[in-house]
């Protein structure tokens, strides 16, 4: 998968979501960095991004459902904690599509694969997101 370069941020997209379902990985978007964004961290004049507009993606990355680690939520005023759903386990996985200087693509920079968790058809269909796209393929 590292390496994979695509003309078009759409392009990419698309092959990460169609990768992560096919594989059952359970994921949602992170982040995601424009242009703008890249160019204000970057101290040197030259290493920033002139020839593309400053509302364009620069990068996205997509994460397990289970990314993180569990935390306890504060207890509102009457003494009661709100009921919430919560999926963090710790999970490593995660996949970043970013934009490319040298080929003036965007390509497929890191991921790691592996979950700490089982996953597979079974568990996929469970999440909310995905009930929609098993039940009409």
């Amino acid at each position: 998968m590292k390496g994979h370069k695509f003309a078009t941020f759409e392009d990419g997209v698309a092959f990460v979501e169609r990768f992560c379902q096919a594989g059952y990985h359970p994921v949602r978007r992170a982040s995601r960095t424009t242009v703008a964004q890249y160019n204000s961290k970057i101290r040197a004049a030259d290493a920033r991004l002139t020839d593309m507009r400053d509302d364009a993606v620069y990068a996205q990355r997509w994460v397990c459902k289970h990314f993180g680690n569990f935390r306890a939520r504060r207890q509102q005023d009457d003494g009661k904690s709100r009921s919430r759903s919560h999926y963090s386990r710790g999970c490593k996985f995660f996949v970043y599509l970013a934009w490319s200087k040298d080929c003036h693509q965007y390509e497929v920079k890191s991921y790691n694969l592996h979950h700490n968790h089982d996953f597979g058809p079974e568990h996929f269909k469970l999440y909310t997101g995905n009930k929609y796209v098993l039940k009409h393929n």
